[in-house]
């Protein structure tokens, strides 16, 4: 528990923080949010255990420490960020202000930029099934005989992205014609 003392407290800041900023929803929306995060990331950590066992202590310190600037910052402040500057045309640093001083613009922007947001991420998620689904040094096949063959395609360079590209192609025919 002493290893988590730490964590502890800067999530109790967040949320004493949380409850002075916006009272008891914001604190209610910081609480979900919190325990949202620390479930979604137990399959990270489960993952991440696995690359460090092969790791010597200094990469592994290296590792946690690059890969905790990289999350937070990266993909939880940047990321969004770029993702709006790109959707809008405006820059990083306008963006920036926005969702720093006009939150409710920002967010109409967010809100635009869904179906981008949402196609990204779905294909990420989809990219790393596959990747899993065609991997021939695993072991252990959750789907029988049917992983077993579609894991020996593994040895295709790219068969991940090749399978991904089908599986966009064959969604495109369900979108509605531009008109």
């Amino acid at each position: 528990m002493t290893s988590f003392l730490l964590s502890i407290l800067v999530t109790a800041a967040a949320l004493i923080l949380s409850f002075l900023w916006a009272g008891w929803q914001g604190l209610v929306i910081c609480a979900l949010l919190t325990v949202m995060e620390v479930s979604f990331s137990f399959d990270n950590a489960v993952v991440n255990a696995t690359v460090m066992r092969q790791l010597s202590q200094v990469w592994q310190r290296r590792f946690l420490t690059w890969g905790m600037l990289i999350t937070s910052f990266g993909m939880y402040y940047l990321f969004p960020l770029i993702i709006v500057a790109l959707a809008t045309g405006h820059g990083l640093i306008e963006v920036s202000r926005m969702a720093i001083y006009h939150q409710e613009r920002y967010s109409e922007y967010v809100m635009a930029a869904h179906a981008q947001i949402s196609a990204f991420g779905g294909m990420f998620l989809l990219m790393v099934f596959l990747t899993f689904l065609f991997d021939e040094g695993k072991q252990l096949h959750w789907l029988g005989q049917i992983e077993k063959q579609l894991a020996k395609l593994g040895k295709l360079e790219s068969v991940e992205v090749i399978a991904a590209l089908a599986v966009l192609l064959a969604l495109q025919s369900f979108l509605p014609a531009d008109e």
